[in-house]
């Protein structure tokens, strides 16, 4: 996600403790100085010493935050966005996300990065690496280009990573596999203000699995150092080269978010999002390139060189994939697609089903519609190229694409979903950017702002009708579950009313509430939890089965459950500082629990009263509901207290 780039980059007051910080971390000489939040005439390595120390100085003030979220993936302190670059490699997952190292609002984007580690209990807990070469601990990854003509000196947006083949010749002259290298793809925007482009640039890990001779242990264990693809020999990091042009075919208003992806006949994809105009009307769009694998059409072993021959598979206004989007903007008359990914689903059981769909993700950025949507379909090759045909019922009656939201919150809260492999890409993981900070109310900038959201595994499933659907259950997280209490409530009030009960000794903003709600027919019931922190105004979470209406606190959604008898419903959800998950479930006719609806949004914080005996949870139903609720204290993610 990013603005447009017609403002410079907004300064977050912090020129002179970046002076101060970045100078006396990194050695930076006399003639630099600090702009933009950036320190001019400074070499890639001394910004990125500055960055981390920034990031590391206000850490102690964002975890004061009685708010701050300890289970959700964040910065240690100042401001994130979009996930990117999520891959595995050697038994961790690495997580990049664009950051802003100098402040807590949106700018001078880098890339943060995070890696896990397996846990005893069957997930994962993370912590941010010790960079090898200089034994301080690395949060930021990539920073901008110092180079005032540098295609990314305005930032480093969204991309991907995928592991990498290069090759070299041998004495012979033939090509033969040389290493494979982690390789991030990301864009990068430059021009003036009349003539704005988007590029795509590329980073290498150069240093994976080299051993040092002097001590026999990697070089770089945890992937920290990060080489941008450059024809510069000085200072590489300063100046990359372009990997993609925007295309000249046609007109873009946008053209952003690689996405590398693989169809399995052996060569690479590489998914942009972009934006044009069709007779006045705002367009978004994918667009698809390939590049060609190692064997060549007639199976012999070729040079394979991603720096280049990156070939657009369809030309002019012939997209992967496009449909109308809002208009963001009355005079310019611009929408576009940002961030988008895709991948082919599996069932529940982890399976692909014949004739199974893939999904393609993407975030529309438009100032009234500014959500994560998603359609269902199929890759079609044939004459006129490489399309992405979303399935029947994801098509409008005129046969235009019918996208839905991936998650239920109208506000702009969950945005900018990227994937995670796992299982050599047979099952995949979704993470979102929750643009969702501090909810204290006592005016401190804690220096901290947004989140990733709780993992999801995506699944396909058949509906009544036989056709394809969109499930959607959280992954990795219920693993940190800890003690656990559970309770059993049958609801007895007179006829019409609603019962209500407490869930007693349900303390802190860091908890899962998971609640099955049944009855003979919950079509004609209201149910819910209601939550209350730090003070008497409690955010209710309510189903009206007759009115088909999910309410969260003040936010309204017709929601019709569709289930086969309507006696089952669940409600999962996760409390994590500022942030509020609820993941739905509905039952099918044998008993098997479907998640397949998401609601992201702000568990508010009522008052800054520090009395936890404040705080309280409430179970309510309408007669004849029977509510089965277990509640979890929730552990931390992360290694270390503090992420440290």
């Amino acid at each position: 996600m990013r603005k447009i780039f017609k403002e410079k980059k907004a300064k977050t007051g912090l020129i002179i403790l970046a002076i101060v910080l970045g100078f006396t971390t990194c050695g930076c000489t006399q003639k630099s100085k600090v702009t933009n939040n950036t320190i001019e005439g400074a070499t890639s390595a001394e910004n990125l010493a500055s960055a981390n120390a920034v990031i590391k100085y206000y850490q102690p003030l964002a975890a004061k935050d009685p708010t701050r979220p300890i289970y959700h993936l964040t910065a240690p302190s100042q401001w994130i966005n979009d996930p990117c670059g999520l891959f595995y490699a050697d038994g961790s997952f690495h997580v990049f996300f664009q950051t802003n190292p100098w402040g807590s609002k949106w700018g001078s984007m880098s890339w943060s990065q995070v890696v896990s580690v397996p846990d005893q209990k069957g997930g994962f807990k993370w912590f941010y690496p010790i960079d090898s070469r200089t034994g301080a601990l690395k949060t930021v990854a990539i920073v901008p280009s110092m180079n005032p003509h540098a295609y990314d000196r305005d930032g480093i947006f969204t991309g991907s990573v995928m592991m990498l083949p290069y090759y070299k010749q041998d004495k012979y002259g033939a090509w033969l596999p040389a290493a494979y290298h982690p390789t991030a793809f990301y864009s990068a925007v430059w021009g003036d203000e009349n003539q704005t482009q988007e590029v795509i640039c590329m980073a290498r890990a150069l240093d994976y699995s080299v051993v040092n001779p002097k001590t026999g242990t990697l070089k770089d264990p945890w992937i920290t150092n990060w080489t941008k693809y450059s024809r510069s020999l000085e200072d590489p990091n300063n100046n990359p080269a372009v990997i993609i042009k925007q295309p000249t075919s046609t007109t873009l208003t946008s053209f952003r978010d690689p996405y590398l992806f693989t169809m399995g006949d052996g060569n690479t994809y590489m998914i942009i999002s972009g934006g044009y105009n069709k007779k006045n009307k705002s367009m978004g769009a994918v667009l698809l390139y390939k590049h060609q694998g190692p064997l060549d059409d007639n199976g012999q072993l070729t040079h394979t060189d991603y720096t280049k021959n990156w070939t657009r598979v369809n030309t002019g206004n012939n997209f992967f994939y496009t449909a109308a989007v809002a208009i963001k903007d009355p005079i310019s008359r611009r929408g576009d697609f940002e961030t988008a990914a895709i991948f082919r689903l599996t069932d529940h059981n982890g399976t692909f089903s014949k004739n199974g769909p893939y999904i393609l993700i993407y975030g529309q950025d438009a100032s009234i519609a500014h959500h994560a949507y998603y359609v269902l379909g199929n890759i079609i090759k044939n004459s006129s190229g490489i399309h992405f045909v979303p399935l029947a019922n994801f098509k409008n009656t005129d046969g235009t694409p019918w996208p839905k939201q991936l998650d239920l919150n109208p506000n702009f809260v969950y945005y900018s979903a990227n994937t995670l492999h796992i299982d050599n890409e047979q099952r995949n993981l979704v993470l979102g950017w929750l643009n969702i900070g501090s909810q204290n109310n006592k005016n401190i900038d804690y220096h901290w702002h947004g989140m990733l959201g709780i993992p999801r595994r995506l699944f396909e499933y058949k509906d009544n009708t036989g056709h394809f659907r969109l499930g959607q259950e959280p992954a990795l997280v219920n693993a940190l579950r800890m003690n656990k209490a559970s309770k059993h409530f049958v609801f007895k009030p007179k006829k019409g009313a609603v019962q209500t009960i407490t869930l007693n000794g349900i303390t802190g903003v860091h908890i899962n509430i998971d609640a099955i709600f049944s009855g003979n027919t919950l079509r004609d019931s209201q149910f819910g939890i209601s939550i209350a922190v730090r003070g008497p105004k409690k955010q209710v979470i309510r189903y009206d089965g007759k009115a088909g209406l999910l309410t969260v606190g003040n936010i309204h959604i017709h929601l019709n459950i569709p289930d086969v008898n309507n006696k089952k419903c669940e409600l999962n959800i996760y409390l994590d500082g500022s942030s509020l998950e609820i993941f739905i479930s509905k039952f099918r006719a044998d008993g098997v629990a479907i998640p397949y609806k998401v609601f992201s949004g702000v568990l508010e914080n009522n008052s800054d009263e520090d009395n936890l005996k404040k705080e309280q949870a409430d179970v309510f139903g309408s007669a004849g509901v029977v509510a089965n609720v277990t509640t979890y204290k929730m552990d931390s993610c992360w290694m270390q207290d503090g992420m440290f």
